[in-house]
């Protein structure tokens, strides 16, 4: 009786370890890991009109900063590339708090990630402007 208690005692302790095992070497849902800015990341050109129907190309660049919804756009506005405005990252929609920016008051900034662009509309001092921006 004492062998077969060591036997399943043996055998019960195996298929523990290897339970632990097998759970252990799971594949992790990497979904909840992705960062929303991911997509912004990096160059863009923009094609920019103001409310007179006035249009200009330039180029900008999103970069990662700070915490995980923040990002700051270099040459946003065309305003040189030592000028740089905060922008809000939440999945496809972005937010720009009110802020300045190279001496102009920059309110209410939204945009939106689709279809492989970025759609942008925002207020520079008192001008209306919007911009759809490419890779």
């Amino acid at each position: 009786m004492e062998i077969l208690f060591k036997k399943n005692s043996f055998w019960l302790r195996y298929l523990l370890v290897m339970a632990l095992f097998i759970t252990a070497c799971a594949k992790e849902n990497d979904d909840d890991l992705t960062d929303a800015r991911d997509k912004f990341t990096g160059s863009w050109t923009c094609k920019e009109t103001d409310n007179t129907g006035v249009s200009t190309s330039f180029s900008i660049t999103f970069e990662k900063f700070g915490v995980a919804d923040s990002m700051r756009i270099t040459n946003f506005a065309q305003l040189g590339n030592n000028v740089k405005a905060l922008v809000l990252v939440n999945g496809n929609a972005l937010s720009f708090p009110n802020q300045t920016v190279d001496n102009f008051s920059l309110t209410n900034g939204t945009g939106n990630y689709a279809n492989l662009k970025i759609t942008m509309s925002y207020k520079l001092d008192n001008d209306s402007y919007t911009a759809e921006c490419k890779r």
